[in-house]
């Protein structure tokens, strides 16, 4: 997803995610079509190897997508 997010500037695109996958260009379809149900409905998605927060949306930009963190706040723990 990351590849696909940041159009291809994460070290782990394009061709050296092929390596891992068994049909590249069906892959690449499936993580579009991913992107493109989460970008409609502006669904939640977390994102483990993202920066912190790693919680936000995918949002449709020009050809492609863009990852949008959410903001974060954050609780102090009251004494017990």
């Amino acid at each position: 997803m990351r590849e696909v997010l940041y159009g291809g500037r994460h070290p782990c695109a394009r061709d050296s995610c092929r390596l891992y996958d068994t049909d590249a260009k069906q892959s690449a379809k499936s993580r579009v079509r991913v992107l493109n149900i989460l970008a409609e409905g502006r669904t939640r998605l977390l994102a483990y190897h993202f920066a912190w927060p790693g919680i936000g949306h995918a949002a449709k930009q020009g050809d492609g997508f863009r990852y949008y963190p959410e903001e974060m706040t954050l609780i102090p723990l009251s004494p017990t």
